[in-house]
C-alpha cells in the first residue's frame, strides 16, 4: 500500500517504519547527516512549529540522547537513492521555485513538510491497505517491537530509537521481549558443580 502513494509520501513512510524515526526527526533529515556509502544517518535535528508562521522550521531534538547516528541496511538505502532522485527531477521541474535546505523529505519546493501533510499521507497509506488504522507514531513503534522481536539487544534498540535511557525502552516494550527458557539454574549449576 506504501507503493501506491507514490515515491514522496511513499519513501518518507518506508524510512520512519524502518527506523523508528519520530516525525519530527523525519521531516528534519538533512542530506548533510546522510552518507549513502557507509550506510550511516545522524539524526541531529528535528521540524519544529514556528510561532507565527504557517511554515515550520528545524529546531533542537528531544534530548541528547535523541542525537544519535543509525545504521541502515541496503533496503533503506535504497529507498534514499530513489528519494535523491525524486528530489533531483522536483528541482528540474520547479527550478527557480526551489528553495534548498538541504532536506532529504521536503515539500516540492524544498522546504520542511507538513506534520499535517505526513499525518494525510500515513492515513491514506493505511486506508489503502485496509489495515487496522494507527497513528503515525505508531510506525516508530512498530519499528522498535520488530526490533525486539528479533533478539536485537536492548541497548542497542534504546540507543537506535534515541531514548533517554535503556530503562525507557523496558518499561514501554519489555513485553516485545521474546521469553527465552532461563539459563540461570544451569549457569549457576556449572558455576557451583
Amino acid at each position: 500500500a506504501i507503493d501506491d502513494l507514490g515515491i514522496r509520501q511513499g519513501n518518507s513512510l518506508k524510512f520512519a517504519v524502518g527506523t523508528g524515526v519520530r516525525m519530527g526527526e523525519l521531516l528534519g533529515l538533512r542530506w548533510r547527516d546522510v552518507d549513502l556509502e557507509s550506510g550511516r544517518v545522524k539524526i541531529t535535528n528535528q521540524s519544529v512549529p514556528v510561532r507565527g508562521s504557517q511554515k515550520p522550521g528545524l529546531g533542537p531534538l528531544k534530548n541528547e540522547a535523541s542525537r544519535r547516528t543509525l545504521t541502515i541496511g541496503s533496503y533503506l538505502l535504497t529507498v534514499l537513492r530513489s528519494q535523491c532522485d525524486m528530489i533531483r527531477a522536483e528541482i528540474a521541474l520547479v527550478g527557480d521555485h526551489w528553495i534548498d535546505h538541504d532536506l532529504v523529505f521536503p515539500n516540492r519546493t524544498g522546504f520542511v513538510y507538513s506534520r499535517t501533510q505526513t499525518r494525510e499521507a500515513h492515513e491514506k497509506a493505511i486506508e489503502a491497505s485496509g489495515l487496522k488504522r494507527i497513528r503515525f507514531h505508531d510506525l516508530r513503534h512498530t519499528a522498535i517491537s520488530l526490533m525486539l522481536q528479533q533478539n536485537v539487544p536492548i541497548a542497542e534498540v534504546s540507543r537506535y530509537a534515541g531514548h533517554a535511557n535503556v530503562g525507557v525502552t523496558l518499561r514501554v516494550y519489555s513485553h516485545f521481549i521474546p521469553q527465552r527458557e532461563s539459563n540461570a539454574a544451569v549457569v549457576m549449576d556449572k558455576v557451583f558443580g
